[in-house]
Order: structure tokens, then C-alpha cells, then sequence
């Protein structure tokens, strides 16, 4: 399904390889936009796929996977993508991602206002970020996915009878906090409105965010605004006339959606709930009434970065091949990684980015160290039993020579370059074909040590 989609995407000279067709996007209309996310959409539906097995299935927050929510910077949006592919390769079995476009077919579609220079900039953002996961997803550990409507709070029958209760009090709450809790401001300049809204991370990513539109929706409702727009002053809205504009109701709609979204794959495909915000994570267990979220993943997902540090600069396609080519000692390091967090969150109440540092560099970084001791002794070793065989491969050289017991082409090579070199070279070939790595093959750190030395390499 995979290669299918990006073989659509690729007739419609969208990309090239990975790299995006600017030109070619700003020749569509939005109708043809429309047209390209209805046909792509269906080729991700969920509808198409199995239910998984494995406990390292994970299906992505909305906002996790690089998704226009909750910044629609591209550069923040790949460096979101950047951590999940990361995490992906070197973690996950799977993880599923809400495909981009099939938001178009509700949210364009429906709005006439949105202008076609901006929906033009958003599809070619996603396919950007698409593009970037391309290795991942054609490797079927990045899968993008549409769900069909389902209800929400048909979603939450299995967790019980007040589960449909605690997600019809989520939104009202979630709206409550928007209005009370955010700082939102509006000015006009020529035809175009800016709107700006700040408030904690955990509410808004990076603590604040803007957008210029043509439109500022149910504007109207609030006609004091609007005249005071119009003299060019810059509004600070109450909480009430936020809530005229309903922009509460926007923000936490995009909470909502990425629960919607989490419940559907939990339920349809039986993923495990994955999230970088813990508004989502809240909001999850406060719908499902008990801790069934697996904490240990989303510490991993989160903290990725200080655990593992020098991956923070890999490429996740090489991280990839890596752990295709070392599968039995990729199983050993998670498993290693798992039990080491375990036991260090079983001494302490919490986690945080410096306890993540801490487990790099009090457990981690010296289980990797002692490795490269290990190797050092084994090569040390390796070396003198070559030279000793160097020796008794040079006498029955010599004899041999001599004694014209010799091959011809081993002959010649001794006339021409020395005795010494082909030595040399018998012993060069031995080291090369032996298998230093053999000592540690067996240690939970060996996969991570072998990317730690592919890094190292490449750099």
C-alpha cells in the first residue's frame, strides 16, 4: 500500500524521488487538491488493515507525527518527524500516523474562505513531511492511515460504562481552559487579520502561536471588536468574546481530534497510544478510568533523544538498514533498554529529561565504554595468535620456497614484493576475516554499540 501511494503521488508529478514539485503544486486548483486527497485517502484507510499482534505497535498523536497541529512550521513539523522516525527505527515494531491530506476532504471542502495560495503551501508542507518518512514507510514501519467516522462515543463502550461520561466532560473542560487560561489578541492590517494566542506549553506548543487570515470566523458576533479592528487598534479579547468567535472551541477540538483519532486505532487496529503532549495523555486516562497506557513507551518516546544522544544527527533510513541487517541484537537492546528504565523509574517517583540523561550517562554510555574494552582485548588477542601463526606460516614459506614445494603465483608474489609483505598480508586477511565483534555479539548493548560506531563512522 505504501509504494501505491507514493506511486500516485509520483504520477501526479507531485514529487520527485523526495523532493517536493513546488511548481507543479501551484498549477493545481482546490478542487484538484481535493480531488488528490479523496483518492489517496482511501488507499489509507484503516478499513484495509489487520488487527496487530505486537506490543511495539503504536499509533501516533496527530500532533506527534508532524501533522499541521499543533505548529505548522515546517521546520518544526520535520523536526517532529525527525524524533518519531528516529524513535521508530530504533524502537518500534510500527507505528501509524494519521495520513495529512484526508483532512482537506472535511476541512477544505467545506470552507469556501480559505484561500488556494494557503492550501497550496499546506499540501505541499505534508508532502514534504511525507517525503521525509518515505524510507520508513516503503519499509512498513511508518504507516499512514485514514479512519473511517466513527463515533466517539461509540469508541468508548469497552472501557466501560462511565468511559462515554468522562469524554463528554472532556471538551466543555478543555474549552474551559482555553478561554480562561490563553492570552489572544487581533489586529488588522490592510485586508488581512492577525491573530495571536499564548498561554502554558502544555495548552499551546512553544507557549504561543499566529496565523493571518482573510477571515477571522464568527467575527461578527463580537461587533465592538470589530469597529475597534476597523479604527486599527489591537484587540485583546475576554474570555467571553473568545468564546463568541468560539476560537475555544477550535483549540480544543484539535485535543478532541487527536483523541477521536488515538481511540479509533486503539479499538480498530489495537495499537498502543503514543503522544509527546501530556494534554493528550491526561485527557486518555481520564476517558479510559485507568492507567492502561504503556508510561514506559511514551517516556522512551520523549526522552529518545537523551537516552540515546548520538542518534540525535542519524539518518533514520541508515538507523534502519542497521537494525534489518542485526535483528536478533535490535530485540536484545530493547528488551536491555526497557529493563534498565524500568528499574531506575521503580527507585523514584516521576521522570524527566534529566533522568533520562542520567541513564545515558550512568548506565548507558558505561555499558558502551566496557564494550569498547571488550573488543580492544579481543583484537589485542586476536593479533598475537596471528602472529603466531605468522611465524609458522613464514617457515613453511620459507621451506617451501626452497624446497620448490611453493604455488607458482604464491612464488612469484615472494620473488617480487618480499617475503615480508606476503606476510604481512596473510596476517591483514586473517584479522579481516575474523570476527572481533564475536565477544560482545551476545550483550544487550551490542546493537546500540554497533550504531554508536556507525555514526562514528560516517561522520
Amino acid at each position: 500500500m505504501s509504494s501505491e501511494l507514493f506511486a500516485v503521488i509520483e504520477e501526479q508529478g507531485l514529487i520527485d524521488g523526495n523532493e517536493v514539485n513546488l511548481q507543479k503544486i501551484q498549477e493545481l486548483s482546490k478542487s484538484e487538491i481535493i480531488d488528490f486527497a479523496y483518492n489517496t485517502t482511501e488507499m489509507t484507510s484503516s478499513k484495509h488493515m489487520s488487527r496487530e499482534k505486537s506490543v511495539y505497535a503504536f499509533s501516533s498523536s496527530i500532533s506527534l507525527s508532524g501533522n499541521v497541529y499543533p505548529c505548522s512550521s515546517l521546520k518544526c513539523r520535520l523536526e517532529k518527524a525527525r524524533n518519531l522516525a528516529q524513535f521508530s527505527a530504533l524502537y518500534s515494531d510500527r507505528v501509524y500516523i494519521d495520513y495529512f491530506p484526508s483532512d482537506y476532504v472535511n476541512h477544505v471542502e467545506k470552507n469556501d474562505k480559505i484561500d488556494l495560495g494557503s492550501i497550496q503551501e499546506r499540501l505541499a508542507n505534508d508532502l514534504a513531511v511525507l517525503s521525509y518518512y518515505r524510507p520508513l514507510i516503503e519499509a512498513g514501519k511508518i504507516i499512514p492511515i485514514t479512519h473511517p467516522h466513527y463515533c466517539a462515543h461509540c469508541l468508548t463502550k469497552s472501557f466501560g460504562d462511565n468511559a462515554d461520561k468522562r469524554l463528554k466532560d472532556i471538551f466543555p473542560a478543555l474549552q474551559k481552559r482555553y478561554r480562561e487560561e490563553t492570552v489572544v489578541t487581533i489586529e488588522k492590517r490592510g485586508k488581512k487579520y492577525i491573530v495571536r494566542v499564548s498561554a502554558s506549553e502544555t495548552l499551546i506548543e512553544h507557549g504561543s502561536t499566529s496565523y493571518i487570515s482573510n477571515t477571522v470566523p464568527y467575527l461578527e458576533n463580537v461587533p465592538h471588536i470589530l469597529n475597534e479592528l476597523e479604527a486599527g487598534k489591537k484587540v485583546t479579547l475576554t474570555s467571553n468574546d473568545i468564546k463568541r468567535i468560539n476560537l475555544d472551541k477550535e483549540l480544543a477540538s484539535h485535543v478532541h481530534n487527536n483523541l477521536v483519532f488515538e481511540l479509533a486505532s486503539t479499538q480498530t487496529i489495537n495499537t498502543r497510544f503514543l503522544t509527546d503532549r501530556d494534554l493528550d495523555i491526561d485527557s486518555i486516562k481520564n476517558i479510559l478510568g485507568d492507567p492502561t497506557i504503556d508510561e514506559r513507551n511514551q517516556l522512551v518516546q520523549k526522552y529518545f533523544n537523551f537516552l540515546v544522544p548520538f542518534v540525535e544527527d542519524a539518518d533514520p533510513a541508515e538507523l534502519l538498514k542497521l537494525r534489518q541487517s542485526e535483528g536478533d541484537a535490535f530485540i536484545v537492546f530493547r528488551k536491555g533498554l526497557n529493563q534498565i528504565i524500568d528499574e531506575y523509574k521503580n527507585q523514584k517517583d516521576g521522570f524527566t529529561e534529566n533522568d533520562a540523561r542520567e541513564i545515558y550517562g550512568d548506565i548507558i554510555e558505561p555499558k558502551l565504554a566496557q564494550l569498547n574494552d571488550k573488543v580492544v582485548i579481543a583484537r589485542k588477542k586476536l593479533l598475537k595468535d596471528t602472529a603466531s601463526k605468522i611465524v609458522g606460516w613464514a617457515g613453511a614459506i620459507s621451506f617451501g620456497w626452497y624446497a620448490g614445494l611453493l604455488p607458482t603465483e604464491l612464488a612469484t608474489a615472494a620473488t617480487t614484493l618480499g617475503l615480508v609483505k606476503v606476510i604481512a598480508e596473510l596476517a591483514e586477511g586473517t584479522l579481516n576475516k575474523s570476527n572481533v565483534n564475536s565477544s560482545i555479539r551476545d550483550e544487550p548493548m551490542y546493537f546500540l554499540w554497533k550504531v554508536k560506531k556507525k555514526i562514528e563512522e560516517a561522520k
